[in-house]
C-alpha cells in the first residue's frame, strides 16, 4: 500500500475569491429585503364595536356636519319632504363647533359627511378641527351629493 506523504509547502486554507462572492451576495440579499421605516404622522382611529351595527334603532342624537367637493363646510339644518337631510353653509367650522360644544356635550357623536369628490386634505383638516374642539366621538361617512337648504342662504 502506498502512503502519500504530505507536502508541508501546500497552503491549506480558505479560498478568498468564492468567500468574497458569497459575502457580497449576502450583503445584496439583506439590502434588498430590508424594510426602511419612514416616519409618518398617524391618525388615531377608534374602531366601532361590533354591537353598533346590530342596534335596533339608529342614533338620532348624532349631529351632522358636511364638507363638499369645493371645500365648503355645512351644518345640518333639517329635513326636506322626502326625509333627506338638508345642509346650510357655515363660515367657520371651528367657531361653529365651539358654539355646538357649549350647547351639547362634546362626548355625543358627531358625523362628518364628505362628498366623494371632496379633497382628502380638506376632510383631514375638518377631522383635526373637530378633535381640537373636543369632539372625539367622530364618524366619517361618504355621500354622493349634499342637499343644500336653499331657503336659508
Amino acid at each position: 500500500m502506498k502512503i502519500k506523504q504530505l507536502d508541508f509547502e501546500d497552503d491549506e486554507g480558505v479560498m478568498l475569491s468564492p468567500l468574497i462572492d458569497c459575502v457580497f451576495l449576502l450583503l445584496v440579499f439583506f439590502l434588498v429585503t430590508s424594510v426602511l421605516k419612514k416616519w409618518e404622522t398617524q391618525i388615531r382611529i377608534t374602531m366601532p364595536d361590533i354591537t353598533t351595527s346590530l342596534a335596533d334603532e339608529a342614533n338620532e342624537d348624532m349631529y351632522r356636519i358636511a364638507v363638499d367637493r369645493d371645500g365648503n363646510t355645512y351644518f345640518e339644518s333639517g329635513r326636506d319632504n322626502a326625509g333627506f337631510i338638508l345642509y346650510t353653509p357655515m363660515d367657520d367650522l371651528a367657531l361653529f363647533l365651539n358654539d355646538l360644544a357649549s350647547q351639547r356635550a362634546p362626548s355625543k357623536p358627531l358625523r362628518l359627511m364628505a362628498e366623494r369628490d371632496a379633497s382628502f386634505q380638506t376632510v383631514i383638516q375638518s377631522i383635526d378641527i373637530c378633535n381640537l374642539q373636543g369632539f372625539e366621538n367622530l364618524d366619517l361617512k361618504l355621500s354622493q351629493r349634499l342637499r343644500q337648504n336653499r331657503d336659508r342662504r
